[in-house]
């Protein structure tokens, strides 16, 4: 085992759901965990006394806590170690609440395998960390970031494409790993661009319907909204409100009736610069990246187009 594993404590009243957590987490290769496992929050802040953690999972309720109380007490005792919500509870409201309450991430249980932990984890501590460019764990053969773990989950879902998964189900499948392992109000977006210089949908899991239905087909160009414009340049372009800014004139009247303020969108470059489509960020508060989001979205823009690229080969 590395000598630098991470150190978490589990806070879960379930000795099954434990027990697959914690299983989950040993099947992650790049980094190892060494789990402490409480069952009582009374327990778990007596632990935290104690001992150091790089992150505490806990569940909302619990024997003597429940919901967001929960996260506020977990906070309270960890102080400045990452909490990260582990529950079966998929709702979006209730991932503002415990995110405004005190929690770093939000992971639903049934969705949460070991990769999908650690990502979360790892973009909790690094959300806490000073230097952006930390390193959380290491092995025998060197230091690994938090890119690692997409980089992970784009090997197995190339492999999936070439075994015949159809793109758009790899795109979802990538996007839905990223919002629920990091930034619970990011909405991610994926666009493919034809001949014709327009933009159809690859994958938009969290994005409304309606939305999703009005871009598709529309053509990239100079001032074509974040995407479109994305597209047409061949450079990242961050709106950070969707309302004032003038790449949003002719299409801010599709995005403010359901609640998207923010765009921040990447060119999918896939092989002789070529442009594959976008990668888009949408929130719902006017905002701009950070530079660890900016790292972020690059990893991810360059994983989409080694999945969108392994569609090809197999179609050739």
């Amino acid at each position: 085992m590395p000598a630098q594993a991470l150190q978490i404590l589990l806070i879960e009243d379930s000795q099954s759901d434990a027990a697959l957590m914690q299983a989950r987490l040993s099947s992650v290769t790049e980094f190892a965990f060494t789990v402490d496992h409480a069952t009582r929050l009374s327990d778990a802040i007596e632990m935290m006394e104690n001992s150091r953690y790089d992150a505490i999972l806990v569940d909302l309720n619990l024997p003597d806590s429940s919901g967001l109380d929960t996260v506020r007490k977990t906070r309270k005792a960890a102080g400045e170690t990452p909490v990260i919500v582990l529950t079966a509870m998929d709702d979006r409201t209730l991932v503002a609440e415990a995110i405004e309450n005190g929690a770093d991430s939000y992971l639903v249980k049934d969705k949460a395998d070991g990769n999908r932990i650690a990502v979360g984890v790892l973009w909790a501590m690094r959300n806490r960390q000073s230097e952006k460019k930390q390193v959380f764990a290491s092995n025998n053969e060197g230091y690994f970031s938090f890119e690692t773990f997409l980089r992970n989950e784009g090997k197995s879902l190339r492999k999936s494409v070439r075994d015949g998964m159809p793109l758009f189900q790899a795109l979802e499948k990538l996007l839905t790993s990223i919002e629920t392992s990091t930034e619970s109000k990011m909405l991610l977006s994926v666009l493919l661009l034809d001949e014709q210089k327009r933009l159809h949908l690859g994958a938009a899991p969290s994005l409304p319907e309606a939305y999703n239905k009005a871009v598709d087909g529309m053509e990239s160009g100079p001032t074509a909204g974040s995407c479109g414009t994305a597209a047409h340049c061949g450079h990242p372009v961050y709106v950070v409100d969707i309302e004032t800014d003038p790449l949003w004139k002719e299409f801010k009247a599709l995005a403010l009736p359901h609640g998207l303020r923010a765009c921040w969108s990447l060119p999918i470059i896939g092989s002789n610069q070529e442009i594959l489509g976008t990668l888009a960020t949408y929130y719902l508060e006017k905002r701009g990246p950070s530079d660890a989001e900016k790292t972020l979205m690059k990893t991810a823009e360059e994983v989409c187009a080694s999945i969108i690229l392994a569609s090809r080969e197999r179609k050739a």
